[in-house]
This record gives structure tokens, sequence and C-alpha cells, in this order.
């Protein structure tokens, strides 16, 4: 039978979950300080290497993260490349940001699987797996764009409805931008810490190997969307190899904390987490992504002069 904690009410904080979570890191990711036991052991209970969940709710919803991603992925590649932007205005930029987003909410209902169906909505995983990627995109956009306004040099010019001088579009559009980032480095990790040479490792050396992995897929991934992104000219930084290299160390702070906390959101089928912890998740990894970030204001500065830091909060202007 299923944990009784995966029928919890939907906004109910969770925290027994999340800390019976982390004792199970050790067969799914960083694993908390223990004695090794014995070699043959470990060998014994060691998972068999594998890409999805085995977590039925998660496994759908990471698959249909991923088929949503296409569409989406497409659709700007057509727009950038036959340069149809240039007669968008403001209404046009909001209809691309909905249409990105509309997939990742509209498959899953369409198309659930059958473990979902015992599961009670809000604690089935697209949901609170989409609940975590909007609120940490709404913050993303809405705090930490103004990092890349004062410490990278970068500009939106296109034409927009905006809040927080941020354009609307890219609140839409990064949702569709971290869905896609979040499922497939899911199934990266994954994949590397069930690989047999890892799962046999002392659970020094698999957190070892865990934050390694974390640390280079947050700067491939921002390295590869600065780099994407170049087509589009209404996005504009004043240096651009600078943007490319040294931003992307700074757009890193987004992931070093989101990876894995998305990765071991209900990666126990047995210890599912509430709605409400899925969304606390969520703002705690926004908090240590403006840790990060501001302190890279205060000791660091802008990416042009640096050790230049800027006074006061960049968000309150």
């Amino acid at each position: 039978p299923r944990n009784p904690a995966c029928a919890r009410t939907f906004l109910q904080p969770e925290y027994p979950c999340i800390m019976s979570e982390l004792r199970h890191r050790g067969k799914h990711g960083s694993p908390p300080a223990r004695s090794d036991g014995k070699a043959a052991r470990r060998a014994a209970s060691a998972p068999s290497p594998r890409w999805f969940s085995e977590n039925p709710s998660k496994s759908h919803a990471e698959k249909i993260f991923l088929v949503c991603s296409p569409i989406w992925i497409g659709m700007m590649v057509y727009i950038v490349a036959s340069g149809i932007y240039e007669s968008f205005d403001e209404w046009s930029y909001l209809y691309v940001g909905i249409a990105a987003v509309v997939p990742y909410v509209l498959l899953p209902v369409l198309f659930p699987c059958q473990a979902d169906s015992k599961i009670p909505f809000w604690n089935r995983f697209w949901v609170k797996g989409l609940a975590w990627i909007v609120i940490f995109s709404y913050i993303g956009n809405y705090i930490f764009t103004w990092y890349f306004y004062k410490l990278l040099k970068a500009k939106y010019t296109f034409p927009s409805h905006r809040l927080n001088d941020v354009p609307i579009p890219c609140y839409l559009l990064t949702v569709a931008y971290f869905a896609f980032y979040h499922a497939l480095t899911n199934i990266t990790i994954r994949r590397i810490m069930t690989a047999r040479g890892v799962s046999k490792m002392s659970s020094l050396m698999q957190s070892v190997v865990f934050w390694v992995v974390i640390l280079i897929l947050s700067y491939i991934t921002a390295f590869m969307e600065t780099k994407t992104i170049e087509g589009f000219p209404y996005y504009t930084q004043e240096d651009h190899e600078r943007m490319l290299l040294i931003g992307s160390v700074v757009y890193s702070t987004y992931f070093i904390p989101s990876f894995p906390l998305f990765y071991w959101m209900d990666e126990n089928e047995h210890e599912c987490c509430s709605f409400g912890s899925a969304c606390l998740s969520s703002f705690g990894g926004c908090m240590m992504t403006t840790m990060m970030l501001d302190h890279w204001r205060l000791f660091i500065g802008d990416i042009i002069s640096f050790g230049s830091a800027s006074s006061g909060l960049p968000w309150l202007g």
C-alpha cells in the first residue's frame, strides 16, 4: 500500500516527509554521513542503473515534461530563425509565452498515468512539480532578473507588458524552459547516481560525485541558454564574451539549489511530500539563489568593472 503521506491535505507542510526523504539520499543522490558497512552489502543493495524514477507518478511527469519541450522549442526556433518576431507587438509576445506553457498543463490532464488515478490531484507529481517550477520561475523573474540588469548589464528591449520592469512573457517562458531543464537533469543525475560504479562507492564519494555533477550541469545549462539566445537581438549585453563565460557562472546559481531540490522531491515513492512541502521547497531554493546572487553583488560586483558592487538590493531600485 502507498504511504499515507501521499494522501495528506494539499497545503499541509510535511516536515517529517522531508526529513525521511533526506535519509534516503544514500540510495538516490547525496547521502548523509554514515558507516559504509561491508562492500558486499553495498553491492547487493545498489540500485540498478536507470534513467527514470521508480516512482511511477514522477516518472510519468518527467516523460510528459520532456515530450512537451520540443513543442515550444520548435516554436521558438521558428520565431527566431524566420525573423517573424520583428512584426510582434506586446500581445504577440504574450501569446507566445502562453503557448509555451499550455502543453505542460494540458498533456498531463489528457494523458494521465494509472498511478496518478490512485493519488489525490494535488499530490500528483506533475502538479507538485509544475507548482515548484512556477514558484521558482516567478521569483526568478521578479527578483533574480534584476541581478542580470545590474551585474551582467543585460537588457530586454522588445515591446512587452511588464511586471517589476521584467517582460511578462519571460515569466511564462521561464516555466517552459525550467520544466525542460529540470526533467532533463533529473534523468541525467539519476542515471549517473545509479550507475554501478557510483552506487558501489562509499557514502562520502557518492556525495562528492553528486555535487560535482550538480555543479557541472548547472554551468552547462546556464552556458547553453546564454549561447542559444544569441540569435535574438532584443536581449542585449554590454560584453557578450564575459556574459557567456562569466555571466553563465552567475546564472548557474539558479540551478545549484534547484537541481538537487527538484531531483530529491518524491524520488522515493513511499516518501511522497505534500503539495505544501513542495511549494516550501521551491521558496527555499529561491532564498538560496538570492543569497548567492547578492553575495556576488557584494564581493565581486558587475562583470564589466569587477569590484564595483552596487549599493542596495537591485530589485529595490
